[in-house]
């Protein structure tokens, strides 16, 4: 194997994994300030539990918040579609039953912010 090739097959094995992470996404190193309006981070809206489960096949908003402080809210981060249609491939059911409807997957948080209260 020639040197100009043994290099781009040693970058493509680099850069693979970097692509990957960059499809699923990271977890920012710093925790964003939470908007004391909504008691969510940034970036996230506060959402009903009821409305959500009415609206299509979400389940893990009730458990995540019952698990927090069990009022009826939760806060959500849409993903885009991109990202659901990803995870229905690789054989996410939630995730294919969520593009059947057109609706999104989330990233959830529980509306817990102390200084809300």
């Amino acid at each position: 194997m020639s040197g100009s090739l043994r290099t781009l097959v040693v970058g493509l094995l680099i850069a693979a994994p970097a692509a990957v992470l960059a499809l699923v996404g990271t977890a920012p190193a710093h925790a964003s300030p939470t908007p004391v309006e909504t008691a969510c981070p940034a970036g996230y809206e506060l959402l009903s539990v009821a409305s959500l489960e009415a609206a299509g096949p979400y389940f893990v908003p009730r458990r995540v918040d019952m698990a927090g402080n069990d009022n009826g809210y939760v806060c959500g981060h849409a993903r885009p579609d991109t990202v659901r249609d990803a995870f229905c491939k690789q054989g996410g059911v939630g995730a294919c039953n969520l593009a059947q409807f057109g609706l999104p997957i989330y990233l959830w948080t529980d509306d817990d912010n102390p200084a809300f209260r």
